[in-house]
């Protein structure tokens, strides 16, 4: 790691060690790297490129994540299928699992994936000057209208 990249982490202030479920998702929904020397909440993890990856949901979470899909993302002919009837337990759990997979094998940047998922990377992301946790939150609550880039250091 560059002790540029490590000072400039460092300044932002990330002294938890831990997210919060509901910053993570934050996070997860607009693809955005956990802060350097994070970790995701339980259940949670991270992806090769660095990204949060939510749980395959259970329960209440998995009835509205199966409604979601059905009727946000299936073409009229696709509902009409048995196939995804949304009581096919079978298929849904082969569903979100297969999904979660692909995104914890997910990484955007050009070669290989990184190792220890994109550590250095989400040191060099998060070390944009002024970039806190609590700022990038914000900026994700506002709208989030130009996605965050990665830091230039020089």
């Amino acid at each position: 790691m560059d002790h540029q990249e490590q000072e400039g982490a460092a300044a932002n202030g990330f002294g938890r060690c831990w997210l919060q479920v509901a910053e993570a998702r934050a996070l997860w929904n607009v693809h955005y790297p956990i802060p350097p020397d994070m970790r995701c909440p339980g259940g949670w993890v991270l992806s090769r490129g660095g990204l949060p990856v939510p749980p395959v949901p259970t329960r209440s979470a998995r009835a509205v994540a199966i409604y979601d899909h059905f009727w946000g993302q299936l073409t009229p002919e696709e509902r009409n299928d048995p196939r995804w009837s949304p009581d096919n337990n079978h298929a849904w759990t082969a569903f979100f699992e297969g999904e979660r997979e692909d995104r914890l094998a997910a990484y955007d940047g050009s070669g290989d994936p990184p190792a220890n998922n994109n550590a250095s990377g989400r040191r060099r992301w998060w070390s944009a000057p002024g970039r806190t946790l609590a700022w990038v939150l914000s900026y994700i609550a506002d709208g989030n209208d130009l996605p965050l880039q990665m830091c230039c250091l020089t």
